[in-house]
C-alpha cells in the first residue's frame, strides 16, 4: 500500500499524454523542436524523416508488433540490446506514433501469435467477432502499461502517443459536435483517454495578417469542438498554458507545466 500525504510531494514522477489532430499538422516534428529534451521516438509509421536529423531524437523502428514490444521492456528495464549493441533507455519523453499503425500491428499479432488457433472465416485474415474485443482489450493494456512506467517510484518516464483525429457528427443534424482520437473499436478511445493524463489537440492554421505563413499550435483544453484536457493537480492548471505555439511548442515546459521533475 503506498499512501501520499498532503504534506508529502513525489519527488519525481512522469506523465502520459496523447497528442492528436489530422495528418500533416507537424505532430511528430515537435518531438524535436526541445534540444535539451531526450525522445525515444518508436516509430510504427516509419515516417520520421522530419526529425531523422536531431540530436535529441533516437528512433526505434518497429516493423512489427514484436519490436515495439521490445523496445516497451527496454524502457521498463533501463537498457536494451540492439544486435551486439547495448542502448541505454535514459529518455525524458517516449512517443509512440501512430496508434492507427499500432491498431494494424496488434491485428496481425493476435492473427499470428495471440490466437493463431482461433476459428476465423479466413484462417489468416483478422475479424472474428472475438479479434475486435482483443484488439481493444490490448490496446488499452498497452497504454496502462506505459502508464505505469510514468507512475514508478525509481526512474518514472514521460509518454507521449501520436494519432490521427475523428470528427464526431450529430446523429439527427450530421453537424461536427466534437472531435476525438481515431480509433477502429467503438468505445476504445473513452478508455484511452481514461488511461492517460491528458489529451492535446494539434492545429495548423494559416496567419491572417501574413502571407504565406502558417502557424501550429496545440491546445491543451477545449476549443470549441476541439477536445483537450488535462487530469492534473487543481493548482497546476494555472502552469499549464490553453496553447502552445510555433516555436513556444517544447514537450519540457508542457510536462513540467504538469508536474514533471528531472
Amino acid at each position: 500500500m503506498a499512501v501520499t500525504l498532503k504534506t508529502e510531494t513525489p519527488e519525481r514522477r512522469g506523465y502520459s499524454a496523447v497528442l492528436y489532430g489530422p495528418p500533416l499538422v507537424g505532430k511528430t516534428t515537435t518531438l524535436a523542436l526541445d534540444p535539451n529534451f531526450k525522445v525515444g521516438l518508436i516509430d510504427l509509421d516509419k515516417n520520421s524523416t522530419t526529425v531523422e536529423e536531431s540530436g535529441n531524437v533516437t528512433i526505434f523502428g518497429c516493423d512489427d508488433f514484436s519490436d515495439y514490444l521490445a523496445v516497451k521492456e527496454g524502457a521498463r528495464a533501463g537498457s536494451m540490446k540492439i544486435g551486439n549493441q547495448t542502448v541505454k533507455m535514459d529518455f525524458d519523453l517516449y512517443a509512440i506514433d501512430s496508434f492507427t499503425t499500432m491498431e494494424e500491428r496488434i491485428k496481425r499479432y493476435v492473427v499470428d501469435k495471440f490466437a493463431p488457433n482461433r476459428k476465423r472465416e479466413i484462417a489468416s485474415k483478422f475479424g472474428a467477432q472475438t479479434d475486435w474485443a482483443d484488439l481493444q482489450d490490448l490496446e488499452i493494456a498497452e497504454v496502462r502499461d506505459w502508464q505505469a512506467m510514468t507512475k514508478r517510484a525509481s526512474n518514472p518516464i514521460n509518454v507521449l502517443w501520436i494519432g490521427h483525429d475523428n470528427l464526431v457528427l450529430d446523429s439527427l443534424t450530421g453537424q461536427a459536435v466534437a472531435t476525438e482520437l481515431l480509433l477502429q473499436g467503438k468505445y476504445a478511445a473513452p478508455r484511452i483517454i481514461s488511461a492517460v493524463d491528458a489529451m492535446f489537440y494539434m492545429i495548423k492554421q494559416p496567419d491572417t495578417k501574413v502571407k504565406g505563413v502558417v502557424h501550429r499550435g496545440i491546445y491543451t483544453i477545449d476549443q470549441g469542438i476541439v477536445r483537450a484536457d488535462a487530469r492534473i493537480a487543481i493548482q497546476r492548471r494555472s502552469e499549464l498554458k490553453s496553447s502552445y505555439w510555433d516555436s513556444n511548442i517544447k514537450w519540457s515546459e508542457i510536462f513540467g507545466a504538469m508536474g514533471y521533475k528531472r
